[in-house]
């Protein structure tokens, strides 16, 4: 039993892979794979920032999919004084320490579901259509000027309108 060797998930997922016959995956069993410990590390995260910070702060949680692990994703939470500029492949909350209350502020998903959330917008049930607006509201800074309100950071009209965002 000492001797014994367990298969890793990085050597499973490649053994997987060849047998697939395609690279495609359902939204709704990744998505509960992925939240299996969300709000665990969520609240870890949370917990440590109001022991750090003593005051407002933002959470945020970063996704990332693995280079060589396609259908590997890890979700990372850090919590930050200032709120984030938007960026694909991110959620952003907003804790205030007054209230002692979480405010959910955005996610964006990676560059290829967001183009797929944007060409098939009518198509969408009600969940994924908010996360189609929160993509359209980067693609019209809309976003970017809610970070920069939130920092106290008062851009005028022409800083928003020569930003350019990450083109789908």
């Amino acid at each position: 039993m000492a001797n014994e060797k367990r298969e890793t998930a990085g050597k499973i997922n490649l053994d997987l892979l060849p047998k697939a016959v395609d690279d495609t995956h359902c939204a709704v069993e990744q998505s509960d794979e992925q939240l299996k410990d969300y709000e665990k590390d969520f609240l870890s995260c949370l917990a440590d920032g109001k022991q750090k910070f003593g005051t407002d702060f933002y959470i945020v949680a970063i996704f990332k999919r693995e280079k060589l692990l396609t259908r590997i994703t890890r979700i990372t939470f850090v919590a930050r004084r200032s709120c984030p500029t938007p960026h694909f492949d991110e959620g952003v909350y907003r804790y205030t320490y007054k209230d002692d209350r979480i405010q959910f502020l955005w996610v964006l998903p990676d560059i290829e579901v967001a183009n797929y959330l944007i060409n098939n917008y009518l198509m969408l049930d009600p969940v994924e259509r908010q996360v189609a607006d929160f993509v359209l509201k980067y693609l019209d800074n809309d976003l970017l000027y809610t970070a920069m309100k939130l920092n106290n950071e008062f851009p005028d009209n022409e800083i928003l309108k020569s930003f350019k965002p990450t083109v789908l």
